[in-house]
């Protein structure tokens, strides 16, 4: 009867399996109090992991109750994803989370205050994914040295002046990924973000519609995609490791770097720019006014990457059957 659908779904079944799923704060918080009660009765085994899965629009409220609960050190991952879409009111700040054991954390279709996660609040952080967010991230700082996997889809950051710096603190990332990651326009070849990436295997910027100039090193890369990065004029591997700030065994290396293939499809340098006219030796410096392609702009067809002895393919056109990654 009710009764037995009751218990079926109850916090208690919930936290033997590790994992809290819940769709509402009153549900959320009498989890907490359940667990609470466990914790203070020596029922609770305190080194199990706890997954943890809000699945409704999470304001700032819940995330502080959960940091606030008997099992916060035990929770290894985090997914906010709310089923619909929400309004901006919505917003976490996590800049402050001391989550210790934390190794997953996936935030969606709610607002994020800043792109802040450093060793001393998440040191064990795997897996980072930030998509859909309702506001613009205000800047980005990482210092993760176990994370090996992040993704940021349809989102912009307001100051992404730390995003090289961020991304270079983490030396076991392996793949990054976004789509339509705004916010990354420097405006000129010396402002370049500059990514040192000693594990990273493949680097995916689809539609990241106004990122500009990027060098990278890079020597375990196979993939580098700027596909639709509609305004790029410069993209680099450097050779040598910037040495300032990224000293250490996690990123040392020795030996040739691997072979790489550079997708270009639907940018000045692939597809796109096959109507246009390439033969122009147009400063690379020249600012884009307001952040915007002219109409008229040129712009030669080619890419320092091209040149360098790693590339072994460029792919200029998409692929029939669908979009390349």
């Amino acid at each position: 009867g009710e009764k037995g659908e009751e218990e079926k779904g109850s916090p208690e079944e919930k936290e033997q399996e590790g994992k809290i799923s819940v769709k509402s704060n009153k549900k959320l918080l009498a989890v907490i109090a359940k667990m609470r009660e466990k914790a203070g009765s020596g029922y609770a085994r305190e080194k199990d992991d706890v997954e943890v899965c809000l699945n409704y629009a999470a304001r700032q409220q819940d995330v502080e109750a959960l940091l606030g609960s008997s099992f916060v050190s035990r929770i290894s991952s985090l997914k906010i994803a709310p089923s619909d879409h929400v309004g901006e009111e919505c917003v976490i700040d996590m800049r402050e989370a001391h989550l210790p054991n934390l190794r997953v954390l996936e935030i969606a279709y709610v607002g994020v205050a800043a792109m802040h996660f450093v060793k001393e609040r998440t040191p064990l952080l795997r897996k980072l994914s930030i998509e859909l967010t309702v506001i613009p991230l205000e800047y980005i700082q990482l210092d993760l040295p176990e994370l090996t996997h992040l993704a940021l889809e349809h989102t912009s950051i307001t100051d992404a002046k730390g995003f090289a710096k961020s991304l270079g603190l983490c030396p076991k990332l392996e793949t990054f990924t976004s789509y339509k990651l705004r916010g990354l326009f420097v405006g000129s070849k010396a402002k370049a973000h500059k990514l040192v990436l000693p594990a990273c295997t493949e680097m995916n910027l689809y539609r990241a519609d106004d990122l500009d100039h990027l060098a990278l090193w890079a020597p375990r890369l196979k993939l580098i995609s700027v596909q639709a990065c509609y305004y790029l004029k410069s993209l680099a591997m450097m050779d040598e490791r910037p040495k300032k700030g990224f000293n250490g065994p996690a990123y040392a290396f020795e030996g040739e770097g691997s072979k790489f293939v550079v997708n270009v499809v639907n940018t000045t340098f692939g597809s796109y720019g096959d109507d246009l006219d390439l033969d122009s030796e147009e400063d690379e410096d020249d600012d884009v006014e307001g952040g915007n392609l002219s109409k008229g702009r040129k712009q030669k067809n080619t890419l320092e990457i091209f040149k360098h002895p790693r590339c072994e393919h460029v792919e200029r056109k998409e692929k029939e059957g669908g979009p390349d990654v």
